[in-house]
């Protein structure tokens, strides 16, 4: 990751860690208390459930299905032009050029699907940060908090693949240490009804669509 992209993101996560209650009130408090949420696991698992998940089902499956289509048809005119004999070169020609055509055709849509797919998921966990921090918002007030921190506990990193995915890691992590008391993550997967997630995330829609792009995609 270079200096600017991570100064970026450092700017990013220090802004969702400062406090998710920023401009929920105007002036000082007399009192500080401070909580904290961990929103990146109610975002993850608010985002399996049914409302949100099928809308992406129904995404990939079309995907996969208008891709497959494709593929068949240029599978059928490849198969042609290997039947073809010397003779029918001009035919060939016209096979070949009509095959380009068809990869061409075929990059475009699997591009076109999987920036569609990737613009359905940012929607969607823009949609349901925004509920997170309503609710959030909320239950802290109730109980006289005048700040939230959106951390993530403890040290362990579950992605250590790369760099850039352990710096990912501890920037969901500004509130080193918190007393268990103060979080209210299960107080606001209580209030918006988000169940526990046991699947794995999402992946691309399609072999086709994940050459081409990347969401949880096609």
């Amino acid at each position: 990751m270079n200096a600017s992209r991570l100064a970026v993101v450092t700017v990013v996560a220090a802004a969702l860690g400062v406090g998710l209650l920023a401009g929920a009130g105007k002036g000082r408090a007399e009192t500080t208390k401070i909580a904290t949420v961990d929103v990146v696991e109610l975002l993850q698992d608010m985002l399996q459930t049914p409302q949100y998940a099928e809308p992406r089902d129904a995404n990939r499956n079309t995907s996969v299905a208008e891709l497959a289509e494709m593929e068949d048809e240029m599978r059928r005119i490849d198969a042609e032009l290997r039947m073809l004999t010397p003779a029918d070169q001009a035919r060939g020609q016209r096979l070949y050029s009509d095959l380009q055509q068809r990869q061409a055709n075929y990059r475009d849509a699997a591009q076109r699907r999987s920036a569609e797919f990737q613009a359905l998921s940012g929607q969607q966990a823009a949609e349901v940060y925004a509920r997170i921090h309503e609710a959030a918002t909320a239950v802290a007030l109730a109980a006289g908090y005048t700040h939230v921190l959106a951390s993530r506990d403890g040290a362990a990193i579950e992605d250590t693949d790369s760099l850039p995915a352990v710096i990912q890691g501890l920037l969901a992590r500004p509130a080193i240490l918190f007393p268990a008391a103060d979080d209210l993550t299960d107080k606001v997967r209580e209030r918006l009804a988000i169940p526990v997630s046991q699947a794995p995330g999402q992946s691309e829609p399609g072999a086709a669509e994940g050459n081409v792009g990347q969401p949880d995609q096609p």
